[in-house]
């Protein structure tokens, strides 16, 4: 992880700013108390995608009536 964050580092202070995960929710805690509070933990598109094709699939579904039309 250490070689791609220094190739990937613009401003040079060394601090990851955001990782992608399959599970954001469980690892946060975990990645913040290692790269900083900072850093933004999100669900990799993969899957995401995995969680909303689902709903996304019937887009009258009750989950998708607070996204709007």
């Amino acid at each position: 992880m250490k070689k791609p964050n220094e190739l990937l580092d613009k401003d040079g202070d060394g601090a990851i700013e955001a990782v992608w995960v399959d599970n954001c929710c469980a690892v946060h805690p975990k990645i913040q108390s290692i790269t900083g509070p900072d850093t933004l933990v999100l669900l990799d598109t993969f899957h995401w995608q995995q969680h909303w094709d689902d709903v996304l699939f019937d887009k009258n579904s009750e989950k998708m009536s607070h996204l709007g039309s």
